[in-house]
């Protein structure tokens, strides 16, 4: 048996998976849409993006390690819940944040928010969801948590890339239809080369030669796309956050006596 659906009945344990399922569908959305924006609109090398998500990394290491001293005074589920609200405010703040005109600095501390929450919310909440499952049923539980934690990941990066890649193809197309100069061939020709490369031939556009509108009308495209899909994986961060509100807050001790060690 791959999966024992049993297990559903342990409310900690349908609703954690459920919370982390969606969760995932949001949360690798940031790390998905801010480096093509950041390479393609500012022209940031890959060494350089890095850098910039190093804020998220350094949060994530504060979080992580606060997260289980924590747990011990108020709970496994709030820090959940806390840290899933940090991560949808964090998206919502980098979201508004994107702009063509706007320093990369600007998103350091939104980042860092973000790598607090993440850290505050994963490994706390991988203790909620196996909270009520017997010990002896702990291994198979833990394995369908990470299952359930994937396959959101794998659903949300393919959805909000498409939004991403729907809403920069649609941009491009009217940013340029305001460009009266410009043949349509031409922009038809663009636009399939700005959504063949998820917006990576920018810098190749802005090397050419009176290209300045051009630029400018696809990296207002790229800026609408991203906010508009940073947005989308608000909705879903915020929906697994009114989630975890509604896990049994189980402590530690708690689970000991229900489950006690096995001789």
């Amino acid at each position: 048996v791959l999966f024992d659906l049993s297990l559903f009945k342990f409310k900690s344990f349908s609703l954690g998976n459920s919370a982390a399922a969606i969760l995932s569908l949001g949360e690798f959305g940031l790390i998905f849409v801010l480096p093509l924006f950041l390479q393609a609109v500012f022209g940031y090398s890959a060494f350089k993006t890095g850098l910039l998500l190093l804020a998220l990394a350094i949060g994530a290491f504060v979080g992580g390690p606060t997260a289980g001293m924590i747990a011990t005074k108020i709970g496994p589920r709030r820090v959940v819940s806390t840290g899933m609200g940090l991560e949808a405010i964090a998206i919502a703040a980098v979201a508004l944040l994107i702009a063509p005109d706007r320093a990369g600095w600007t998103f350091i501390l939104p980042l860092f928010v973000y790598g607090v929450g993440v850290g505050l919310a994963s490994a706390q909440l991988t203790s909620v969801i196996l909270s009520e499952v017997p010990p002896r049923e702990s291994g198979q539980a833990s394995g369908m948590q990470s299952t359930f934690r994937q396959v959101g990941a794998a659903v949300g990066i393919a959805l909000l890339g498409t939004v991403l890649s729907a809403g920069l193809r649609s941009g491009t197309t009217d940013n340029l239809a305001m460009i009266p100069e410009l043949p349509a061939v031409a922009q038809e020709g663009i636009v399939e080369a700005v959504a063949g490369s998820a917006g990576q031939v920018l810098p190749a556009l802005a090397e050419e030669p009176g290209s300045e509108a051009v630029v400018a009308a696809v990296s207002e495209a790229f800026a609408s796309a991203a906010q508009t899909t940073g947005f989308v994986a608000v909705a879903f961060v915020f929906r697994g956050f009114l989630l975890s509100t509604q896990l049994p807050d189980i402590r530690y001790a708690d689970r000991t006596a229900a489950h006690p060690p096995e001789e």
